[in-house]
């Protein structure tokens, strides 16, 4: 993986280093907290949610369900986990728990609501949900899943909200033949067009830039672009596709992770 940029980005973790984990998938809230990672991993025959320590010791399995719970993701402040689940038996829902994997509560009942993505504040989380009349739009809920708001409306589908760090926008992906990211204000008012060919906008910790996954140059690779829609840049070459984006706290370091959907085979 060719690095175009040294100034604040460094590629640290991604496949190579948890793939020892077994078949899991981790969610852009991995980086939330610094001292503990949240995963799913369906090492046991289906989707659970596990905790482990940043160097993968103390694996601690955190839901105990027959069905499906994955998509795990840190509130701001470490003490409750959001993540999708099928638990209900039928459609894919939004839920918290406490980090210690108590008080499972339901938060949504669309079609398919998944992508949680908490407010930088921790009293909201936005999410793509699907409403029976057109595809996934965007969504913002109070953290007890309160006060649902539908952000965008349309026939084209919108996936991967992401908050500002100063929680007054939302990015986000709306996609047709070709991804695009859009940004608007964090009460769905003002939305832009940031980049064409591009999709899994990712925040920088200071808010002066966004990173993303496009195939413009006829592979996926990670760009990253000013808030302002200024200074493209490519930083990665032969990157493996179908990630999604994380970067670390400090700014200084940006996570490939996989996507949920897609299984990691154990080495």
């Amino acid at each position: 993986m060719d690095i175009r940029s040294a100034h604040k980005f460094l590629i640290l973790i991604g496949l190579c280093t948890f793939i020892f984990i077994g078949d899991m998938s981790l969610k852009n809230g991995l980086a939330l907290n610094l001292s503990r990672i949240v995963f799913s991993s369906k090492r046991d025959g289906n989707y659970e949610i596990y905790v482990m320590n940043a160097n993968g010791e103390s694996q601690i399995r955190l839901t105990h369900h027959p069905l499906d719970d994955w998509q795990p993701v840190w509130s701001p402040d470490g003490t409750r986990i959001a993540f999708i689940s099928n638990r209900n038996g039928g459609n894919i829902q939004i839920y918290t728990m406490d980090s210690n994997g108590t008080n499972p509560t339901r938060l949504t009942d669309g079609v398919w609501d998944r992508e949680p993505a908490w407010s930088p504040d921790g009293r909201k989380i936005a999410f793509a949900g699907y409403p029976e009349e057109f595809n996934f739009e965007i969504y913002v809920m109070d953290a007890d899943g309160t006060n649902q708001i539908k952000l965008t409306d349309g026939p084209l589908e919108k996936r991967d909200p992401d908050w500002s760090p100063d929680g007054g926008k939302i990015a986000f992906t709306v996609r047709d033949r070709r991804s695009r990211i859009n940004v608007m204000d964090a009460d769905g008012e003002n939305r832009v067009v940031l980049e064409n060919e591009a999709s899994r906008p990712a925040w920088s910790p200071d808010g002066g830039e966004i990173a993303f996954v496009s195939g413009r140059d006829g592979g996926s690779e990670i760009y990253v672009i000013g808030a302002d829609g200024q200074g493209l840049e490519r930083l990665t070459d032969d990157f493996l596709g179908g990630h999604s984006l994380s970067f670390s706290p400090t700014g200084d370091g940006l996570h490939p992770t996989p996507r949920t959907w897609n299984s990691i085979t154990s080495m």
